[in-house]
């Protein structure tokens, strides 16, 4: 039980990896939607999907891709 108790306090949803990792990753999603956001209003883009979570996307041509876009306006 207590390794268990100790696997929670560090591990669990409301642990310190859990929350070490939202603060370090939070203000990066948060730069990477702006990008985004930004880029789907000047070119009145109506929907932005992420490739990396769109499992039922078989194909998009890379002409639409924006990732070179994002990365470019996160000065990358």
């Amino acid at each position: 039980n207590e390794i268990n108790t100790l696997r929670n306090k560090y591990f669990g949803q409301q642990g310190e990896l859990f929350k070490r990792r939202e603060a370090i990753m939070k203000p990066i999603q948060d730069d990477i939607y702006n990008a985004v956001k930004e880029i789907a209003a000047v070119n009145s883009y109506q929907a932005v999907v992420d490739r990396a979570s769109a499992t039922s996307i078989i194909f998009a041509s890379p002409d639409i891709d924006i990732s070179d876009q994002v990365l470019s306006r996160l000065g990358y």
